[in-house]
């Protein structure tokens, strides 16, 4: 997929297990790389060193962890500081 080969240029994954910001960004390292349905072609010692998938990125269970446990209630309380901000002005 060309998304991620270009995002991989500008993001380092590993980070997300090296160096996480928040201990749940290990989620999102495991969900690329070993929970996509990898290619036919991929050789063992490739998984969990290489993003290698085939299709869609597919919303499966640890993408869902994260964004019910991290994105939807950061969400929420940024909407909320906005509501805040608002009424002030």
């Amino acid at each position: 997929m060309n998304f991620i080969r270009l995002t991989e240029k500008y993001l380092d994954f590993t980070a997300f297990k090296d160096k996480p910001i928040k201990p749940e960004d290990i989620w999102i390292f495991n969900y690329l790389m070993y929970e996509n349905k990898q290619k036919e072609n991929q050789k063992l010692f490739e998984i969990g060193e290489k993003i290698n998938f085939k299709g869609k990125l597919l919303k499966k269970r640890l993408l869902v962890k994260y964004e019910t446990k991290i994105i939807i209630p950061q969400l929420k309380a940024l909407q909320s500081a906005n509501m805040i901000l608002g009424n002030l002005c």
